[in-house]
């Protein structure tokens, strides 16, 4: 079930709001419940967000602070890997760009490090499920019930994916989906 059909025009603008003053949505989800009684799950939050268009302002870091902690965080080699990938896709994107019949190609589509899997063997009350890998190495395994809920079981409880893996997380099991034939 889609909560976004039943969100009135008036409820959206509320959400907007809450959104343009910098909440979260982990904060969105509890004033959903306490102010407009609609019980949602986080995931449930970010699809609805995406479903109604509700733009998040960005919480963009000042430049300096950002090169700072390029500096200061040690980088995997995994992460290398992935920085280079993404290197190299975008070197091949320019050099592709210049080719006099570029119209004609397909966008490519973005890289993205959050893998997702779909499991064939499935509990009775599951639509689909799988596992994912965030970013971060976190694995989770998520399961889309009957009703619709989207819900992930992480290895920690208090995990939570960040904001760009929860959207690269959609994207991606949208497209893994479309792949099955869901």
């Amino acid at each position: 079930m889609s909560y976004a059909d039943s969100i009135t025009d008036q409820q959206k603008s509320i959400i907007q709001s809450w959104a343009d003053e910098g909440d979260d949505l982990s904060r969105i989800q509890k004033k959903l419940q306490d102010e407009l009684e609609i019980q949602v799950t986080y995931m449930e939050v970010r699809f609805l967000i995406g479903d109604l268009g509700i733009v998040m302002p960005s919480k963009e870091k000042p430049s300096e602070e950002v090169e700072e902690e390029e500096k200061s965080e040690p980088v995997s080699e995994e992460q290398e890997s992935v920085k280079q990938e993404s290197s190299e896709v975008d070197n091949k994107e320019s050099d592709s760009d210049s080719s006099p019949d570029s119209d004609a190609q397909e966008p490519a589509v973005a890289q993205t490090s959050v893998k997702v899997t779909m499991s064939e063997v499935l509990p009775p009350d599951a639509l689909a499920g799988g596992t994912v890998v965030f970013s971060d190495g976190m694995n989770a395994n998520w399961l889309l019930n009957q009703m619709g809920q989207l819900s992930l079981d992480a290895s920690d409880p208090a995990y939570r994916p960040s904001e760009a893996d929860v959207t690269a997380f959609q994207q991606e099991l949208q497209r893994v989906a479309k792949e099955k034939g869901m």
